[in-house]
């Protein structure tokens, strides 16, 4: 393992250790992840989440929800997240709950030079504060969308939102010039 390669792998756990201090006293943590995602891992996290989920007591829409949001983002980010010196692709996972609502902690690494575009597509999702207006906003980019270089149609944010009915939050935190650590936190009520 590269020097630079365990300074990046830091760099994580510091993130997914800051967001586990913060979190409120009444979340439990119910799934955590940290390391490099492929997809054995993250077929393995999904059996996780949907054991997890049977045990919450959720109504099928709300569970359909929150499964679809953690799906999504770690596919997100397996498919968008850069990757270090040692092509690894650092992230971390945290699924929490309280009697109110789940959060998501997400993180991964990503190019520096794609923060401004990655924060005007959830800023621009932020801005809707109409579900419906955010659906037609979703169906408008459906027909208007081709697919990337990557495999995606720029729809991530959006669903996501659609499906949290919250407003995403995140941040960044640099690496070094090329990489920093996007972090993002999704909320989903119980009802």
């Amino acid at each position: 393992m590269s020097a630079e390669h365990s300074h990046t792998a830091l760099q994580i756990l510091n993130a997914l250790h800051a967001k586990k201090h913060n979190i409120a006293s009444d979340y439990s943590v119910l799934i955590e992840y940290n390391g490099t995602l492929n997809p054995e891992v993250i077929s393995t996290l999904e059996s996780q989440i949907e054991q997890v989920l049977n045990t919450q007591q959720l109504v099928k829409t709300q569970y359909k929800k929150l499964f679809f949001i953690c799906i999504e983002t770690l596919q997100n980010m397996f498919i968008h997240g850069a990757c270090d010196a040692d092509q690894k692709k650092h992230n971390y996972f945290m699924l929490t709950g309280n009697a109110i609502q789940f959060q998501m902690h997400v993180g991964n690494l990503m190019e520096t030079a794609q923060i401004e575009k990655t924060k005007f597509r959830i800023d621009e999702v932020n801005a809707f504060d109409n579900p419906d207006k955010l659906k037609a906003f979703y169906l408008d980019h459906l027909d208007k969308n081709q697919i990337s270089e990557k495999g995606g149609a720029g729809l991530g944010f959006i669903t996501i939102g659609m499906k949290s009915a919250n407003p995403i939050k995140y941040s960044f935190n640099a690496i070094n010039s090329n990489l920093s650590v996007f972090n993002m936190e999704v909320s989903v009520s119980r009802s």
